[in-house]
């Protein structure tokens, strides 16, 4: 992963140097403000300051007095003074700060959409996860349907301008209610204060109508001048929640014309409950499941080899006709649009990934479907976002100054030639850390890698035993919090690939 020699240097973008820039979020507030004091004897009240939570008759946890110290640094030297004076007390057995912890996992805030409380497949899949890396911005889904409706106040905004070839005319407006279903589920918007959000909430839905009027079938040449049409219109990805009676070829070269342009084809597996139906029996689509609110396949699904992920399809509250809300029949047609979505927030977060490796990231991350065993599992959506962007992680979280520092990476495929950054935010400022293993106050970034290239995910070790660089000598460092950053820069484009704040850390 590293070379330590012939790297050159590179502009780092300033959307990067305004993020690195500026300071963890609560820098102050990781400093504690008390101490936990365990005594030889039992607690002596009021020897040490005032004590806010007695743990047992020997140990106690007392406050320190940070009154006028409103910086990081101020409160730091605060703390230290006061575990000095403690510490050198013949009656103390053990003294040390209280350092907060945290959830770890990187969480989007919760939506405000009212029908979000109702949305109880989101969070099952660990949508705010997913949020906190990509939310389908710049990626275009179409969803060849029955329509959507066009003035839905949570689609509107997201709608770009589709076609109806089911009546063969420019106005792709559902009077089915299908097609609105499935549009909410990838794209209703999000804490606009109204209805429920989708699991893509920035991405863009092209919609293409396929029935003519308000019914709900179809022929085959329809269907393939809808795909051809979402593909030339510049989808990413095309949504199928339909079957088709007969595997036809008019219909499997209009999938494969979308699939040869690395455009990725989505279909409902079927809800037959038998074998898997056509267009998502087709190599090169993903094929859907579905799975019930216990995450048990679903009576209803049909499933075979030819699945690639499931997801929800049953009580699936979402945009409905007239602008409203709720959920109908179940159905795989409304697990196939969650892992559109999916793929679109995937998309979103770094768009070189080549799309015949989205059926791979789909099955890396999936949890086992209760009651049963299958080739397929059921998506987690969050976890999956989380595996696309780099991490750094410490040996622990809390070192003395004898210690060392070892510490690990992972790095997400790429798609592309990418550089790579690290910084640490210390006390004292933040560093950057060179080619050659050695640290420079932040002026400009210099990546320690350039040209990193990889397929699948990769980890090792960046500082300790058998690692590019040696472990980290605490001796000397000040005390405090570190937190570790990392960001990945594609080389063709110069978009930022998943910076973030990956690991803290504290010095004692």
């Amino acid at each position: 992963m590293y070379r330590k020699n012939r790297f050159i240097g590179a502009a780092i973008l300033a959307a990067f140097a305004a993020l690195l820039a500026a300071g963890p979020a609560g820098a102050a507030d990781a400093v504690p403000d008390s101490i936990v004091v365990r005594y030889q004897d039992i607690v002596l009240p009021g020897d040490h300051g005032r004590i806010i939570n007695l743990l047992s008759a020997d140990t106690a946890v007392v406050a320190v007095d940070m009154a006028g110290a409103a910086s990081p640094a101020e409160r730091q030297a605060r703390l230290r003074q006061r575990l000095e004076q403690i510490r050198g007390d013949a009656r103390v057995r053990h003294a040390e700060p209280n350092h907060g912890g945290r959830f770890e996992g990187l969480l989007a805030a919760t939506p405000n959409d009212p029908e979000y409380a109702q949305q109880w497949w989101l969070p099952a899949l660990g949508d705010r996860s997913m949020w906190a890396v990509g939310t389908g911005e710049g990626v275009t889904v179409a969803v060849i349907d029955s329509g959507v409706d066009l003035s839905h106040p949570d689609l509107a905004a997201n709608l770009l301008a589709g076609y109806d070839w089911g009546d063969q005319d420019g106005n792709p407006q559902d009077a089915l209610g299908h097609g609105t279903r499935v549009a909410g589920i990838i794209a209703a918007a999000q804490n606009n204060g109204v209805g429920v959000s989708g699991l893509a909430p920035k991405a863009k839905i092209l919609p293409v109508k396929v029935s003519p009027g308000s019914q709900g079938s179809f022929s085959s040449d329809v269907l393939a001048q809808a795909i051809r049409y979402a593909v030339d219109m510049g989808a990413q990805i095309v949504n199928l929640s339909l079957t088709v009676d007969q595997s036809t070829q008019i219909v499997g070269e209009a999938v494969q014309y979308a699939l040869d342009r690395g455009v990725a084809v989505v279909a409902a597996a079927g809800n037959t409950g038998g074998a898997v139906a056509f267009p998502a029996s087709m190599a090169g689509v993903i094929g859907v499941a579905a799975t019930d609110e216990t995450g048990k396949l679903a009576s209803y699904s049909c499933f075979g080899p030819e699945v690639t992920v499931a997801a929800p399809g049953s009580s699936v509250t979402t945009t409905l006709l007239g602008g409203t809300y709720g959920y109908g029949a179940p159905g795989t047609s409304f697990s196939a649009p969650i892992v559109s979505a999916a793929l679109a927030d995937l998309r979103s977060l770094n768009p070189a990934l080549p799309v015949s490796g989205y059926a791979g990231y789909l099955k890396a991350n999936t949890t086992a479907i209760a009651g049963g065993s299958y080739s397929f599992g059921l998506l987690q959506a969050g976890q999956m976002g989380l595996a696309m962007i780099p991490a750094l992680t410490p040996d622990k979280t809390l070192y003395g100054q004898a210690d060392a520092v070892s510490l690990d990476y992972r790095l997400p495929p790429t798609g592309g030639a990418v550089d790579i950054y690290v910084a640490v935010i210390t006390p004292v400022g933040e560093f950057v850390l060179r080619p050659d293993g050695q640290w420079s106050l932040v002026g400009s970034y210099v990546p320690v890698a350039v040209s990193y290239s990889g397929a699948a995910a990769l980890t090792g070790r960046l500082f300790g035993a058998g690692g590019a660089f040696p472990a980290i000598a605490m001796a000397g460092l000040p005390a405090g919090s570190y937190t570790w950053r990392v960001a990945l820069i594609d080389r063709a484009s110069g978009r930022l690939i998943g910076a973030v704040n990956t690991a803290d850390m504290a010095v004692q």
